[in-house]
């Protein structure tokens, strides 16, 4: 099995651009469309990566990274936004995302995106494998 993935957003177009290439390459991809049923995913399963969809971002988003970042501070963010301000693209990697981009996601970026999940988790593996 591999890697599990949270994808938070209310936008089921970005889930399909995501979702098949995601299910070719063996993620495990739970979908949740709010804050906090995405906060009780991640407080009740091993969860290996979380995919937010900030549509109109704002302090309540950047507050819920906060949260996120304080219950599982090594879980891997990706953030994707239409049209952020540079300002949020600050914030959002000082509050220490893994990664940020634009929508929509092309079929490149998405491959990219896996291809760093899987390595990360392959890494944690070997971590947990040696000790």
């Amino acid at each position: 099995m591999g890697p599990n993935v949270i994808i938070s957003t209310k936008d089921y177009t970005f889930v399909d651009e995501l979702s098949s290439l995601f299910i070719k390459r063996n993620l495990v991809i739970t979908v949740c469309n709010s804050q906090v049923s995405s906060i009780l995913k991640i407080l009740d399963q091993k969860i290996d990566f979380l995919i937010l969809d900030f549509e109109k971002p704002d302090q309540t988003s950047l507050d819920f990274i906060s949260i996120i970042k304080k219950t599982r501070p090594n879980l891997p963010i990706i953030v994707f936004a239409e049209n952020p301000s540079i300002e949020l693209v600050i914030e959002l990697y000082n509050l220490g995302i893994f990664y940020w981009s634009l929508k929509p996601v092309s079929e490149q970026e998405t491959n990219m995106i896996i291809d760093a999940i899987e390595s990360i988790k392959s890494k944690q593996n070997a971590l947990v494998n040696n000790n």
